[in-house]
């Protein structure tokens, strides 16, 4: 990928998530202008950065503006576009980080060949070890998607789809994986209460080995997550007694159905 120049954004929409990544483009010096488009205003994590706060898009020179960065609930999604369409034109690019907003639908509340990337990174963006899934709109310009991509890859890891129905189950297994992540902290912890730890010192072997493992498999990406887990395993020991019952398949429909259930409200919210 190459390097390019400072791009001017205009970011609607400031909550955890845009705040996030607006501050890592920041530090790495992505940015030209940074426009915040939010009723709210600036967050306190972006006070001091150079950020131009709006609360309408009335005032925005968009012929300027290389990228518009919607970060919005998705719930809100229309009202908020429909107060940006007077202002945008057809070849403004559109990048979007908002769960279940299909390229149509967004091109809806614009143009029929407005230039959109829809994209679904995770929490994790915001320490700069995210993962996102992107995919373009046939109209978006080679430029566009490797400034996109520069951007998107400040936050972490990034893949591209080839095909947007894929969307969806990405947002059920890596755009709430996180989630998924911390629950098993919350039931590693009680596990340990259960069979006689306090509560501090479950909590922080819980968390910890966490955090632990997720660093080994970040260290050895080559190696299969399976043969992480049987370099863990002794025949007959501690690690076989315990996946023994882990692994007697009610796990793997649990989770199963559990990221259906997200693949399913995903496909409502679009």
């Amino acid at each position: 990928m190459n390097t390019l120049s400072p791009a001017t954004i205009l970011l609607a929409g400031c909550g955890k998530m845009g705040s996030a990544m607006v501050q890592g483009w920041i530090s790495k010096n992505l940015l030209k202008h940074t426009y915040i488009l939010d009723p709210n205003g600036l967050p306190d994590e972006l006070q001091g950065n150079d950020c131009i706060s709006l609360e309408t898009p009335e005032n925005i020179d968009f012929s300027t503006i290389d990228l518009v960065v919607l970060a919005v609930k998705p719930q809100i999604m229309a009202d908020v576009c429909a107060t940006m369409k007077p202002h945008i034109n057809e070849n403004t690019p559109l990048l979007s980080i908002a769960a279940g907003q299909s390229i149509t639908g967004l091109q809806s509340y614009f143009q029929e060949n407005q230039p959109v990337i829809r994209s679904m990174p995770n929490t994790p963006a915001a320490i700069g070890k995210g993962i996102t899934a992107a995919i373009t709109s046939h109209t978006v310009s080679h430029e566009t998607k490797s400034l996109a991509e520069q951007l998107l890859q400040a936050s972490g890891d990034i893949i591209w789809l080839d095909d947007e129905a894929y969307m969806d189950a990405v947002t059920a297994l890596s755009g709430s994986g996180p989630a998924y992540v911390f629950y098993l902290i919350e039931i590693m912890t009680q596990a340990g209460k259960d069979i006689g730890l306090s509560a501090q010192h479950a909590e922080k072997l819980a968390r910890q080995t966490v955090i632990g493992a997720s660093a080994l498999a970040e260290t050895e990406n080559q190696t299969s997550a399976a043969t992480l887990r049987e370099n863990v395993t002794s025949p007959g020991g501690t690690t076989a007694a315990a996946l023994d019952k882990l692994m007697d398949g009610r796990m793997q429909e649990l989770f199963t159905e559990a990221l259906t259930a997200a693949k399913d409200r995903s496909i409502e919210l679009s």
